[in-house]
C-alpha cells in the first residue's frame, strides 16, 4: 500500500494571533477585547478610561489602549 504525502496548506503571510512572533505584537488593544484580557467588566473599563485612570485612544469608532499603557496601570494598582 502506497503512503499518500499530504501537504501542509501554503501560507499567505498572515499569521494567527497565537503564532505571532514576539515583534509583531499588536500596538493597541480594542475596548471590547479588555475585559477578556484583563477580567474586568467592560462597564468598569470604561469608567476607568473615563476617568482618565486608564488612558485610550479614539480612531474613528474604535477605543483603543496601548499594551504599555495597560501593564502601566495594572502594576500602579493598588495592591491588596
Amino acid at each position: 500500500m502506497k503512503s499518500v504525502r499530504v501537504d501542509e496548506p501554503k501560507s499567505r503571510g498572515v499569521t494567527s494571533p497565537r503564532k505571532r512572533p514576539r515583534s509583531h505584537q499588536k500596538l493597541a488593544l480594542r475596548l471590547q477585547d479588555l475585559p477578556e484580557i484583563v477580567g474586568l467588566s467592560l462597564t468598569m473599563i470604561r469608567g476607568l478610561i473615563r476617568t482618565g485612570k486608564l488612558p485610550a485612544r479614539r480612531i474613528g469608532r474604535s477605543i483603543l489602549v496601548s499594551p504599555e499603557d495597560l501593564r502601566s496601570f495594572l502594576e500602579n494598582a493598588e495592591v491588596v
